[in-house]
């Protein structure tokens, strides 16, 4: 009788473990972008097939064994009409960044001044992993990155605005980008 308790706790604990565990390593799946329940076949056409919207999601990354962060890492993806990710390759498309200062009036956070600006060509997705799936990912240093540590807030805006061959444009925000890092004291 006594078993039953703790082979419960002990599972509990184990989850808890292995949750603890994917967050800080950065493999858990973003909140608000689905995960795949099947891998998505390539398109190999001038068109990807199925392709309704776009999203982003923003992250950091770290090249080196110091405790600094290198730059922002940009997860997106192309997605179908059931937010499943769509895989494809062989399709020129280009993809316009700019990463915004944030900034704060009594009315909310509205988009500052312009840090960072490029375009950028790819031809394909790459899958990423189980928990990520199919995804285009983008390095950005932060040296690239103009932006003044004294005056700007640490994080940002990125738009991103993704033109296809045949299917136009597709565009997407979010307000949670780091700007650069700050190294520990």
């Amino acid at each position: 009788m006594k078993r039953k308790p703790i082979t419960q706790a002990l599972v509990i604990l184990a989850g808890v473990v292995l949750a603890c565990v994917l967050l800080l390593t950065g493999c858990a799946p973003p909140a608000s972008v689905p995960t795949p329940s099947a891998s998505p076949t390539p398109v190999e056409t001038g068109e990807i097939k199925g392709l309704v919207s776009v999203g982003v999601i923003p992250d950091t990354y770290n090249d080196d064994r110091d405790p600094e962060n290198d730059g922002v890492e940009l997860y997106i993806a192309l997605f179908d009409r059931q937010e499943e990710p769509i895989a494809f390759k062989d399709i020129p498309l280009k993809i316009e960044i700019k990463l915004y200062t944030t900034e704060f009036s009594p009315s909310g956070e509205k988009r500052g001044r312009l840090v960072y600006d490029r375009t950028v060509e790819v031809d394909h997705t790459e899958p990423l992993g189980a928990f990520i799936g199919n995804r285009i990912l983008l390095r950005i240093p932060f040296e690239d990155i103009e932006v003044d540590p004294v005056t700007d807030s640490k994080f940002g805006i990125v738009e991103i605005a993704i033109t296809t061959p045949s299917q136009g444009v597709f565009e997407a925000r979010s307000t949670m980008v780091m700007l650069y890092d700050i190294p520990p004291e």
